[in-house]
């Protein structure tokens, strides 16, 4: 809220306290008081209550009578200026740092819609004789609202493809596969911890739940190995579900690279440039491109492409350059066929003694592993050098040790990439709503480790 510095804020009734806490922090507590809170009921029952919780008002005091608001209407964006208008706010995940508000404008969110609307429209079969033969679609969003992909998708293509759409109110996994289930859901917009933890849950390897409606699904926000989405698809033993990987970030408003629908994914390719997108291989020093099969960070440029950071000019001008390039900051490559492969971020590589070392890649090793649930690796400072350290969860009931987890990654990595800072075995991976990893959260529990380590040496 310091950096939104908003006029009023709707809550649900179980957020209420939360929200008035965070109001004592704010710099400047003029901008919102406790009289600019309104509650959001969740259901009927609650909207029959004469008075909200904590002394706050519900959100309806604040409608007009049907006379005023006969004259209300909403404004049209008629030119380039007022498509231009930022629309939402949309907050970076902050795994490495702060959270930017990142400035989606009208104009992004249509032309992201109408980029991936064209995608959706090349399924053949969904047209012709076959759809109807497969009956509606109808999609799950287990996503936050917030979350860019989210936004674009369950908030501006599925009304516009009349799709019917159901919406999580909190995630759970089994509600997830439950509801699967109960309305025979046909597609999946989901993310890699999603993913990974339906594809080791139990129960749904057990068939409890029929998940047979499903045709789509789609998985993005981070790398998820080729191997995971396997495990995934064998919950279908026909093998009528492929799990087809995309491309997205909040400042390109949501994905600019998907896979076509009509080819079946065998790699851990996120796919090809959606229409109206471009895109680079640039060398990390941002001076030259890089050829097919070679990696670089990846560059795009489109109309879906973010106005800016939200009062933060200067970080703007870092990533989006004078002839409207944005660095993604995302290292990828580029293959023979023209599909997209993302390594990791540039800014989490993990530097062993010159190398650089992919913590998505180690984390998708260990996640194969039967007896891990979970995994984050980040780098830990040693010396003159860096070294990778594992957080695992274990599968409960599991008495895995350290020296099983280094053991079983030796033979499946290269020297520079073993887990030379140890393995250390916590309860959860801290990640964000939308299910990336926290990594400065590790770092910063990474520290404390080396300092009690120290603190025991000196003793």
């Amino acid at each position: 809220m310091n950096s939104v510095q908003p006029r009023f804020l709707i809550c649900e009734e179980d957020a209420a306290r939360v929200v008035l806490e965070s109001l004592k922090s704010l710099k400047d507590p003029i901008t919102i008081t406790k009289e600019d809170v309104f509650v959001l009921q969740r259901g009927y029952q609650e909207s029959q209550k004469q008075t909200a919780p904590l002394g706050l008002k519900h959100w309806f005091s604040v409608l007009a009578d049907p006379q005023e608001a006969a004259g209300f209407d909403w404004e049209n964006a008629k030119d380039k200026i007022t498509s231009d208008d930022t629309a939402m706010l949309l907050y970076s995940s902050g795994t490495s740092g702060l959270p930017k508000g990142v400035e989606v404008t009208h104009y992004n969110l249509v032309a992201n819609a109408m980029q991936m609307n064209h995608m959706f429209d090349l399924d053949t079969s969904r047209a012709g004789p076959s759809a109807k033969s497969q009956g509606k679609s109808r999609w799950l969003c287990c996503l936050p609202i917030y979350h860019g992909l989210a936004a674009v998708v369950y908030v501006t293509i599925a009304p516009h493809r009349r799709i019917t759409t159901y919406i999580m109110r909190d995630f759970d996994r089994h509600h997830m596969l439950s509801a699967i289930e109960k309305f025979r859901l046909t597609d999946l917009i989901t993310v890699p911890p999603i993913v990974v933890g339906i594809s080791k849950d139990i129960q749904a390897r057990l068939g409890k739940y029929d998940l047979s409606s499903v045709r789509e699904v789609v998985c993005a926000a981070a790398p998820l190995a080729r191997e995971q989405a396997e495990a995934f698809e064998q919950l279908w033993p026909n093998k009528t579900v492929n799990l087809k990987q995309a491309y997205g970030l909040t400042e390109m408003s949501g994905l600019p690279i998907m896979l076509n629908p009509n080819e079946r994914s065998d790699s851990a390719a996120v796919g090809e440039l959606v229409p109206n997108c471009e895109a680079v291989i640039m060398s990390e020093d941002g001076t030259k491109r890089m050829p097919d099969g070679e990696r670089g960070e990846l560059w795009c440029r489109a109309p879906s492409m973010m106005k800016g950071y939200w009062h933060e000019p200067e970080a703007t001008k870092e990533v989006i350059t004078q002839d409207g390039w944005l660095k993604t900051g995302d290292i990828a490559i580029r293959d023979s066929q023209g599909q997209y492969h993302i390594v990791d971020r540039k800014k989490e590589f993990i530097k062993v003694k010159g190398a650089q070392v992919a913590p998505a890649e180690l984390e998708g090793i260990l996640l194969e592993h039967p007896e891990i649930i979970d995994a984050g690796v980040v780098g830990v400072k040693m010396d003159d050098t860096e070294l990778p350290r594992a957080y695992v969860v274990r599968r409960p009931g599991s008495s895995l040790s350290a020296q099983e987890v280094l053991d079983y990654m030796a033979p499946n990595t290269s020297k520079v990439k073993w887990l030379a800072a140890g393995v250390r075995f916590v309860n959860s991976i801290p990640r964000t709503p939308s299910g990336k990893i926290m990594r400065r959260i590790l770092r910063a529990q990474a520290e404390e480790e080396q300092r009690a380590e120290r603190s025991q040496w000196n003793l």
